[in-house]
């Protein structure tokens, strides 16, 4: 057995049994436990001097006294009941460890063998099943050309084309009509409704039908007119096409939708242009402040002229 690193040394049972022990005895019992611990047997009579290092005028006195802690047999081998008991504990710990260690390999080994053996045989089922399919010959003499109904299944199922995912998602996205293009719609249906009022109502809203985000303007609008028709006396139809003119007292109306769609493209055109106008101006404003520069009105109007 390897020798351990340390050694149980339970100080009160020492201190006990040797109160009666000089100083070089104490030291002689205590160079022979140690050695009888680290190599693991009883010692031999003929090295204790080699072992304790005692002189020889003590030698005889020494090994009188020490002898009461050991066992000597016949053959002068010098035996310790106490290190005995201990070391045996210490085989009986090494010996469970070492079982158990042989053990664990032994499973080990034993599930790596069943392992081996589900793949040996799945590999010759599966080189059996392609033999088999190899030698088959096919005596199928049916002429039918389509009996999977799966496959409709999935075109009717499946994937849309790519045109078509295209247009879905032309549908989807959602743009803010312009006022032309309300009018025009109005125009082209007939529909009963206020351009301008629809659009303030829906820009107020942020484009919002209830919680959701509005998907067609075009239904929205639909919508509006519908419910105009419903309130409005029977029978009355829109002929304002989308203005906010009122008929007269004697339900005449002087605008026609014709005269009205190039009339809102050119006030569409001049609400763009305004937009853009304002920008320079703010652009102009801007350069001048950081210049610290006031302009007066006849300067700035030329330098509107040459930023545009």
């Amino acid at each position: 057995m390897a020798a351990l690193p340390y050694i149980q040394l339970y100080v009160a049972d020492y201190l006990s049994d040797t109160m009666h022990l000089e100083t070089d005895e104490h030291g002689a019992y205590l160079l022979l436990i140690m050695n009888y611990w680290q190599t693991g047997k009883p010692i031999n009579q003929k090295h204790i001097k080699a072992i304790t290092r005692i002189s020889n005028e003590r030698y005889a006195d020494v090994i009188e006294t020490l002898q009461h802690f050991f066992n000597v047999d016949d053959n002068g081998m010098w035996f310790h009941k106490r290190i005995e008991a201990d070391l045996e504990k210490v085989r009986e710990k090494s010996t469970k460890a070492s079982d158990a260690g042989k053990k664990s390999a032994e499973a080990r080994w034993k599930n790596r063998g069943k392992a081996t053996d589900v793949i040996t045989n799945v590999t010759a089922d599966v080189i059996e099943t392609l033999q088999r399919n190899c030698n088959h010959t096919d005596t199928d003499t049916d002429t039918d050309t389509d009996t999977d109904t799966d496959t409709d299944k999935k075109k009717e199922i499946g994937d849309k084309s790519p045109q078509e995912k295209i247009e879905k998602t032309k549908r989807s996205t959602f743009k803010v009509p312009t006022l032309a293009e309300v009018c025009e719609l109005v125009a082209d249906e007939n529909l009963n409704l206020e351009a301008v009022a629809f659009i303030n109502f829906y820009e107020s809203k942020g484009w919002m039908v209830g919680k959701s985000k509005m998907k067609d303007w075009r239904a929205a609008a639909r919508g509006w007119s519908s419910r105009n028709s419903k309130k409005s006396p029977e029978g009355a139809t829109n002929t304002n096409q989308g203005l906010n003119h009122q008929p007269n007292k004697s339900g005449k109306n002087y605008g026609t939708p014709e005269s009205i769609k190039p009339a809102f493209r050119d006030f569409e055109q001049e609400r763009k242009d305004a937009a853009i106008a304002g920008g320079k101006r703010r652009l102009l404003e801007r350069k001048a402040n950081e210049a610290a520069i006031v302009l007066p009105e006849a300067d700035f109007i030329t330098l509107q002229h040459r930023a545009g």
